[in-house]
C-alpha cells in the first residue's frame, strides 16, 4: 500500500539570482542618436566638425589678412547592424494548472526582457574589448578599424590598484576628457581590495574626517565607483554552477577594471516589433518581438581599461 504524501504549492517564486548588466547602461554608453534610428540596416552618421581655423601672429598698416578660413567636417558612422529577437506562448490550460499567484506570461516577459538585456551587454563587451587593438566590429572592410585604441594598463594587484586608477585618470586628463561625466568600474575582487587598503579606509592623513569611499557606492579621485561582476579578475577562471544564481556573463573577461567617460561608446537601439497575438491551431497567447541596435567605440582616448586582454 502506497503512502498519500500531499504537495504544498505557494505563490511565491524561488527567483535565479540575477546578474548586474553595466556595460550597456547609460553609464558607460551615450545614447544621443538613438532617436535616428528606424531598422536595422540603418547608419548612424555622427558628424564631426574640423579644426581649421589659423590664429594670425602679425599685422601691419594696410596689409591684408590672408584668405578666410572655411568649414570643414568628416564622419563617424554607426550601422545598427545587430538584431535581437524573441517569442514565447503560454497556454491557457498550462497556466490554469499552475498554481494560483504564478503568471507564466509575466515570468516569460521578465525573462525576455533579462535575456535582451544581457545579450546586448554581450555585444557592448565585446565591442570594448576590440576598440584595445582598434579593431572596430561595427565597422565593414576598410572601415574595420577604429582612428584609435582603448588604452590598456596590465592587469592591477591588490598593492597597486589604488595607483592603476590614479595613471589611468591621468591618461583621461592628458585626452582633455572632460572631468564631469567620468566614472570607475570595477570588478568584486578589486572592490574588496580596496576597502581593505588603509588609504581608502582612512582619510584622516590627507587632512579630512571622512573615509575617502563614501555614499552607497562611493567615488575614488572623485569619480563614482561602479562594482560589476560581469567585469574583474574572477572572470579569468571558470565560475561554478550553482542551482538559483545566473552566473555573470564573460564576455567582458579580461577587464578587471575600466576608468572613462561615457562619451567613448555609443548605443542606438529600438524595440522595432512588439507583437501578442493567438496561434490558429493552438490554445496559447504568444508574443514576439526584434529589438535592433549598434553599437560603436566613437571615441577610443575616452576610455582606459586594466586587465589581461591579449594585444595581438
Amino acid at each position: 500500500m502506497q503512502t498519500f504524501i500531499p504537495e504544498v504549492w505557494i505563490s511565491q517564486l524561488y527567483e535565479d539570482l540575477e546578474t548586474g548588466l553595466i556595460l550597456s547602461s547609460p553609464t558607460v554608453t551615450n545614447r544621443r542618436y538613438e532617436g535616428a534610428i528606424q531598422r536595422q540596416g540603418d547608419t548612424v552618421r555622427v558628424p564631426h566638425v574640423l579644426d581649421t581655423v589659423t590664429i594670425g601672429e602679425s599685422f601691419n598698416a594696410y596689409d591684408e589678412i590672408g584668405a578666410a578660413d572655411r568649414a570643414a567636417h568628416e564622419s563617424l558612422t554607426v550601422r545598427i547592424d545587430q538584431v535581437r529577437t524573441f517569442h514565447f506562448e503560454v497556454d491557457s490550460l498550462h497556466q490554469l494548472r499552475t498554481q494560483e499567484g504564478v503568471s507564466l506570461m509575466e515570468e516569460l516577459v521578465k525573462q525576455s526582457g533579462r535575456n535582451l538585456a544581457e545579450s546586448i551587454d554581450k555585444r557592448v563587451a565585446a565591442t570594448v574589448i576590440a576598440a584595445v587593438t582598434a579593431k572596430d566590429l561595427n565597422g565593414t572592410g576598410a572601415a574595420n578599424s577604429l582612428h584609435g585604441k582603448v588604452a590598456q594598463l596590465p592587469a592591477p594587484t591588490a598593492t597597486n590598484l589604488y595607483e592603476t586608477i590614479v595613471d589611468a585618470n591621468v591618461e583621461l586628463d592628458i585626452n582633455n576628457v572632460p572631468t564631469e561625466g567620468r566614472y570607475i568600474i570595477i570588478g568584486p575582487k578589486e572592490y574588496a581590495a580596496i576597502l581593505k587598503d588603509e588609504r581608502f579606509i582612512d582619510n584622516a592623513r590627507y587632512g579630512g574626517s571622512s573615509v575617502v569611499i563614501n555614499g552607497q557606492v562611493g567615488t575614488i579621485l572623485g569619480l563614482p565607483v561602479i562594482v560589476a561582476n560581469t567585469i574583474g579578475s574572477h572572470l579569468d577562471t571558470a565560475l561554478p554552477v550553482k542551482k538559483g544564481v545566473r552566473n555573470p556573463h564573460n564576455a567582458a573577461k579580461g577587464i578587471h577594471l575600466m576608468v572613462g567617460h561615457n562619451m567613448a561608446v555609443t548605443f542606438a537601439g529600438q524595440l522595432s516589433e512588439l507583437e501578442d497575438y493567438r496561434p490558429e491551431k493552438k490554445f496559447t497567447q504568444a508574443v514576439k518581438g526584434r529589438y535592433y541596435f549598434g553599437t560603436k567605440v566613437i571615441r577610443p582616448e575616452a576610455l582606459v581599461i586594466a586587465g589581461s586582454i591579449p594585444t595581438t
